[in-house]
């Protein structure tokens, strides 16, 4: 399925490669319920990658909201939300996704 291609380009540090396989999904929304959360998963980390925090924040949450995703997974998203937080200084924002992060047992 493309949406591991897409995990094993980021995981390799292939951000191009990751970046068209995400921009060949033409209909994320017909996706399986844990592949349209990977989708959301991998943008929020591309977009990260760019530094477009609001983009990161809003496929962050959107793949938390899912529920499909290990807590590995979930453990990165807390850590991309708490970085925005963070860069938007709000401090009590970004101290609670960090603390939810601490809570996983990772």
């Amino acid at each position: 399925m493309i949406s591991l291609k897409i995990l094993f380009s980021l995981r390799k540090g292939k951000i191009t490669e990751a970046q068209q396989l995400l921009n060949s999904i033409k209909r994320p929304d017909w996706l399986s319920a844990r592949y349209h959360a990977y989708y959301h998963f991998s943008l929020s980390l591309l977009a990260s990658y760019h530094q477009d925090t609001q983009s990161a924040q809003l496929h962050s949450l959107k793949a938390l909201e899912m529920g499909q995703l290990q807590d590995k997974e979930i453990g990165i998203l807390f850590y991309n939300l708490a970085r925005v937080a963070f860069e938007n200084q709000d401090w009590e924002a970004a101290a609670e996704q960090l603390q939810k992060l601490k809570e996983l047992d990772i």
